[in-house]
């Protein structure tokens, strides 16, 4: 098995994989809450970018290109089995990008937290990679609990891999009119400081299939405060849900 690849639901017979991509700063530790989504025959997947956890004598990729070339290279090397990708914040661009490599493969998409493709951040948003700025950011969005980062241990094996990850997200430049062609859901949160509601709309324009965009009650970690619709759109866009 791939270190890209943490296995957090593996049923004896498998008929699809639900694969989540991290958000900055993100471990797959984060995510086995996904499961609850799962319908009978679903596999759930954590992608583990290198720098944390298990990986984390491991150097962070911080260039996009190279990070989309080794998850599509995880995603692939797996069972012919069809794929649904979610990925949050940092994670939906990767998501969409490793859909884009993977049209035959991935049969949904969700881009959760994050502005679409074409929506640049606010200039030097993912540049400003300092010490202060990153703790700034990483209170002000609400993902590590205010506690946890007033301890300095938790801090210093925090920080490197999310400014590792702001550093990467900052060297993204999508493709002009890039879109894909399988079924997508954006969620956001109605209270997210990083994606407003129209920014999330614009998802629909890098999309020739059908789109659903939907606002969820909380910031930008929304499923910490809306976590049973959270799994409610998660389980629609899976394959037994979608007819596939």
């Amino acid at each position: 098995m791939t270190t890209w690849l943490i296995p957090c639901s593996t049923p004896p017979r498998s008929t699809y994989r639900l694969v989540c991509l991290l958000h900055a700063g993100g471990s797959a530790s984060y995510y086995p809450w996904v499961r609850e989504a799962l319908t009978d025959g679903g596999e759930l997947y954590c992608v583990q970018y290198p720098g944390r956890q298990e990986r984390r004598h491991e150097p962070p990729v911080e260039k996009f290109p190279e990070m989309v070339d080794a998850v599509v290279e995880a995603l692939d090397a797996g069972p012919d089995l069809p794929l649904v990708l979610f990925g949050h914040s940092l994670g939906s661009l990767l998501a969409f990008e490793a859909a884009r490599a993977l049209p035959d493969r991935v049969t949904a998409l969700i881009a959760s937290g994050r502005r679409a493709p074409s929506v640049r951040p606010p200039r030097g948003f993912e540049s400003a990679t300092d010490d202060a700025s990153m703790l700034a950011k990483m209170r002000d969005l609400g993902g590590i609990a205010p506690a946890l980062l007033a301890d300095p241990d938790v801090v210093q094996m925090v920080l490197p891999p999310m400014t590792a990850d702001f550093r990467l997200a900052g060297t993204y430049e999508p493709e002009p009119g890039a879109r894909v062609g399988m079924p997508m859901t954006v969620l956001n949160g109605d209270a997210d400081p990083l994606v407003t509601p129209a920014e999330a709309q614009v998802w629909r324009e890098h999309a020739a299939g059908p789109v659903e965009v939907h606002q969820l009650s909380g910031g930008h970690f929304f499923f910490h405060t809306d976590r049973a619709r959270v799994l409610e759109l998660i389980r629609s866009a899976l394959p037994a849900n979608r007819g596939a």
